[in-house]
């Protein structure tokens, strides 16, 4: 299969993702440290860039918070290039050896250029997940009544990775941001928690209903 990435054709796609600062604003104000983000075509990241740029300018707050983009290794053209130091990244990879469907583009658009500008400007990090410390972060995930699809969980990952490394301290404020629901993708942990998979053939929501409230 062949699968072309269109999100950035619409113009104002960077603009609509911008509600994400503009949400942690208000929920947080000026005290948010990083964000950690997925990272597929870079809409995302831009816009919340775009979005804290926006907070900054109107002096609402005083720095913008570290962005952390987060893409499965194996199409990690990203992070080779934010390593590197390099203003564009290249082709790295295939797509078909990851189960992250929605960030499995080998190919990045554009050169990755925006949102490694966006990521460098807030003195943030690109980093690189397993499909393996996907499935670990959907399930813990999973136990606090949250299920996401495997993109999303990469966002916990990168989160993960970074406590590990010492760059992040208790008492600093994060944001994970949780692209999509598990419904979009399923099968990914089927083989893990098969014996709590119940499966209803026909819509009944009754039937969903009692299975859920036990």
């Amino acid at each position: 299969k062949v699968y072309y990435f269109t999100n950035f054709r619409n113009r104002f796609r960077a603009e609509g993702h911008k509600t994400l600062a503009y949400d942690i604003y208000r929920a947080l104000k000026d005290t948010t440290f990083a964000v950690y983000e997925p990272l597929g075509t870079g809409g995302g990241i831009l816009g919340t860039w775009r979005g804290f740029s926006d907070l900054k300018n109107l002096g609402l707050i005083n720095n913008i918070p570290r962005i952390v983009g987060v893409q499965p290794e194996a199409v990690k053209h990203a992070v080779v290039a934010f390593q590197k130091g390099l203003a564009e990244a290249f082709p790295y990879g295939d797509g078909k050896n990851t189960q992250i469907q929605s960030l499995a583009d080998s190919i990045p658009l554009f050169g990755d250029r925006r949102p490694l500008a966006a990521v460098r400007a807030t003195g943030g990090e690109m980093l690189a997940c397993t499909d393996e410390e996907a499935r670990d972060a959907m399930l813990m995930l999973g136990k606090e009544g949250l299920f996401v699809e495997p993109a999303s969980a990469t966002a916990l990952v990168g989160l993960l990775k970074e406590i590990d490394d010492g760059k992040i301290d208790k008492h600093e404020v994060v944001v994970i941001s949780l692209t999509g629901t598990g419904l979009k993708q399923p099968s990914f942990i089927e083989s893990t928690v098969k014996s709590n998979i119940v499966r209803i053939e026909k819509p009944d929501a009754t039937k969903a209903s009692s299975i859920i409230q036990g």
